[in-house]
């Protein structure tokens, strides 16, 4: 029986993502998504690669123990660049400090002190340290941007600092950030947070959360960082020069992270926004299947919270 469980839940998901992909891309109408990805060493996030067929990318991976892996997979994208380019907020030489895990290298030395706490430390230890020329984003020569994707170990703050002229058009930023120095000397969220408001992108949610536990890492303990998403909020006045491509590419962005709500705020605040009769129900399509597939897991924590007298409490991320 649970072979046969097995096979439906599978055959389940494998329809799902079909019918995301055919809804996205009537939602787009061939307009693509042009994505920054600022620390490229991961693959594409799940989200973004079921519709990798309509992004534009480009990735920043300066640790070559990453990029050659990188190199040799385009990962579906309409169109894929991989630069060696460090970034930060000016030009000039850069240290970088290769750790033994390469996903944890950063141009700010590991908090020896602070990490000593966990398990699994010595994936911290710097093998290495090579001086990079760094550039701004903002002086580079890239077609545009909507979407910057930032991972680059607690030199996010540096990196966004660099790239204002870009944000002033962007419509979302993805970027890992820290409650607690993982390295020394780094900005945390509340910085982050703080400058992203000011070019007017606003903090929405975390789409992921990492706590660690002294003794062994399986999603309980201290919350140390997450992955925060900001977007632009549709009651700004930026949106009255918002062409119809902008637009489209929002409602793709708000779609991928699940922010219905705010393509419908953007449509009813301002009159000259509208969406063809096509993209709004595909987008409701989308929706319908996101409440769907979130009831059980709501009507758990529900349970949980009933069970545990209220202080059972599982913070959802989408």
């Amino acid at each position: 029986m649970s072979l046969i469980a097995g096979w439906l839940h599978a055959r389940a998901a494998a329809r799902h993502s079909r019918d995301t992909s055919r809804d996205f891309e009537e939602l787009l109408g061939g307009t693509r998504l042009r994505l920054v990805d600022v620390g490229a060493a991961g693959e594409l996030e799940p989200r973004w690669r079921r519709v990798s067929g309509a992004v534009d990318y480009v990735g920043f991976e300066p640790d070559e123990r990453s990029r050659a892996r990188l190199l040799a997979n385009d990962q579906g994208c309409a169109s894929y660049r991989i630069l060696d380019t460090a970034l930060s907020d000016q030009a000039g030489d850069l240290d970088l400090h290769l750790c033994r895990k390469p996903m944890a290298s950063s141009s700010f030395e590991p908090d020896a002190d602070f990490l000593g706490r966990f398990p699994d430390v010595g994936r911290f230890d710097v093998v290495g340290t090579v001086v990079l020329p760094a550039r701004r984003l903002d002086d580079l020569d890239l077609a545009g941007c909507d979407f910057i994707k930032v991972d680059v170990q607690g030199a996010e703050l540096a990196v966004l600092r660099g790239a204002s002229g870009m944000l002033d058009a962007c419509l979302g930023v993805e970027a890992e950030v820290e409650f607690l120095p993982m390295y020394r000397g780094q900005p945390l969220f509340g910085e982050v947070s703080g400058y992203l408001s000011t070019v007017g992108l606003e903090f929405v949610d975390f789409v992921s959360l990492n706590r660690w536990r002294r003794d062994r890492f399986d999603g309980h303990g201290q919350l140390v960082s997450a992955d925060a998403l900001f977007l632009r909020a549709p009651e700004q006045e930026w949106w009255g020069s918002a062409d119809a491509a902008t637009v489209t590419r929002y409602a793709g962005i708000c779609a991928l992270y699940h922010r219905y709500d705010l393509v419908r705020r953007l449509v009813d605040m301002h009159p000259s926004i509208t969406l063809g009769p096509g993209q709004q129900d595909a987008l409701n399509r989308m929706e319908r299947r996101f409440d769907r597939s979130r009831r059980p897991v709501s009507t758990a924590q529900s349970w949980l919270q009933v069970a545990g007298s209220g202080e059972a409490v599982v913070h959802l991320t989408y």
